[in-house]
Formats: C-alpha cells, sequence, structure tokens
C-alpha cells in the first residue's frame, strides 16, 4: 500500500517526544506486572475489571496471563462465560 505523504510518520528517532512516552508505557507495564505477581507471591488472588479491548490489551502487553489473574470481571454481559485474548 502507498500511503499519501501527509499521513506517514517520522521515523521514530525523528520524535524524542514518541520514544519518552514508549519507554513510560514500558515502565508503566513493568510496574503492573511486578505489582500483581508480587500479589500473587504474596498468596493474594488478583482479579481484574475491564474485558473490554483496553483491559484485555493492557494484560497481554504487561504480560500477565490466567496464572497472574483469576478472573476478569466486566459489566457488559457480553463479555461474561468468554476468555481473554492472549491471557487465557
Amino acid at each position: 500500500v502507498s500511503w499519501p505523504a501527509e499521513w506517514r510518520l517520522p521515523p521514530c528517532g525523528a520524535r524524542p517526544d514518541l520514544e519518552r512516552f514508549a519507554a513510560d508505557v514500558d515502565r508503566r507495564l513493568l510496574g503492573l506486572r511486578e505489582h500483581v505477581r508480587h500479589s500473587r507471591a504474596a498468596g493474594m488472588r488478583v482479579a481484574g475489571y475491564g474485558a473490554g479491548g483496553r483491559g484485555v490489551m493492557t494484560l497481554a502487553q504487561a504480560g500477565l496471563n490466567a496464572t497472574d489473574i483469576a478472573y476478569l470481571c466486566d459489566q457488559n454481559t457480553a463479555f461474561h462465560g468468554l476468555l481473554a485474548p492472549a491471557t487465557h
């Protein structure tokens, strides 16, 4: 696919603000993973709220799975009884 020039992003090296943002996201995902795993190691059960796209994506990006998160809850009944992609 050939995208118009105005739609193309500059190379990542040309955007230190994006690099800082990416590093911050990585740091926060690591913090989430460490918090959940520390809680599990202390004998706690960890549950999540929000089985929609952002919640599931956050768990997957943090490297968390069913051994880390006991279950997910969501008000939306369409998500009840389903497995979370990439984390089940």
